[in-house]
């Protein structure tokens, strides 16, 4: 099994000029706990986690009087773990319990974003493989 058969394709994403409350509001929204960045072209530049942002707005509405206006690029990870979509799934979780992470962004090798890949979709697969079920394609939108 593939990261490609795993991911969802449809990713909600911002680019790096977008404000704090926007991605608040867009990753409650969505449900969602991670947000990649993408540039005019769809290429990932960077990553931002709900806590990323929690911390960021916390340290914006504590300066109170000199309020300051950041930028998802300005609290962004930009060393960003990828993966492409053939990539075993296997080795992508791995990935993910060796470096403690909840969510790889899936890239073609021009960085463009495809897709992501999170620890619910392996758990997805675990719960069908415990009940004895074949994993269901999940290349959904």
């Amino acid at each position: 099994m593939t990261v490609a058969r795993l991911m969802k394709k449809t990713v909600l994403s911002l680019p790096a000029t977008a404000n704090l409350e926007m991605a608040a509001g867009c990753m409650e929204e969505a449900r969602i706990r991670h947000l990649p960045i993408a540039d005019a072209r769809g290429r990932l530049v960077g990553v931002v986690s709900q806590r990323d942002v929690s911390r960021a707005l916390d340290v914006i509405r504590a300066a109170e009087g000199r309020r300051q206006s950041l930028r998802l690029g300005d609290i962004m990870r930009t060393d960003v773990l990828k993966v492409p979509p053939e990539l075993p799934a296997h080795e992508a979780a791995a990935m993910m319990i060796e470096h403690k992470i909840g969510m790889l962004p899936v890239v073609e090798s021009d960085g463009q974003l495809v897709g992501i890949v999170t620890e619910t979709d392996f758990l997805e697969v675990a719960r069908e493989a415990l009940l004895g079920v074949e994993p269901a394609l999940r290349a959904r939108a």
